[in-house]
């Protein structure tokens, strides 16, 4: 950083997981668990039409309707709310890098920081919690919760 004119840095979910907030791939992340879930869902289902296959008197077996099915495989989210996470060490360093009081010593531009633009893939909005970062200095490459809208 020190020898750089121009220093941009790229955020992923991996930043926000201290914040409580889970990535997407990792043993305990958003799709992760997804997909878990819909091999539950699966193996019931199978089970299911196995078992019918198997009874000939299907009226004394209690079915499950898939609503029912759906509502216990979904379990609970242990995740915290996106409204409460607050921005980790790491947010509020970044933040602090753009604007720094202390200006970067190989610029001739005195009010040139050591980060000039900070862009996140994360849509938890913690980057925007971090009331100094200057929103003109961060790109949020798939939206934010928090200020973009879906028009359909």
């Amino acid at each position: 950083m020190n020898q750089s004119c121009y220093t941009v840095v790229l955020t992923g979910a991996g930043i926000s997981t201290s914040a409580g907030i889970p990535d997407f791939r990792g043993p305990t992340g958003i799709w992760t668990r997804e997909q878990q879930r819909l091999m539950k869902v699966k193996k019931k289902k199978r089970k299911r039409v196995e078992d019918n296959d198997s009874n000939d008197d299907q009226s004394e077996q209690p079915q499950q309707n898939d609503n029912e099915q759906q509502q216990s495989s979904k379990g609970s989210s242990s995740s915290p709310s996106f409204v409460t996470a607050q921005p980790t060490l790491t947010h509020r360093a970044l933040s602090h890098l753009i604007t720094n009081n202390t200006p970067h010593p190989n610029h001739n531009n005195k009010n040139q920081y050591y980060l000039q633009h900070l862009i996140t893939q994360n849509i938890d909005g913690l980057h925007g919690k971090t009331t100094s970062l200057p929103r003109n200095q961060l790109s949020i490459l798939h939206g934010d919760i928090f200020t973009e809208k879906c028009p359909t």
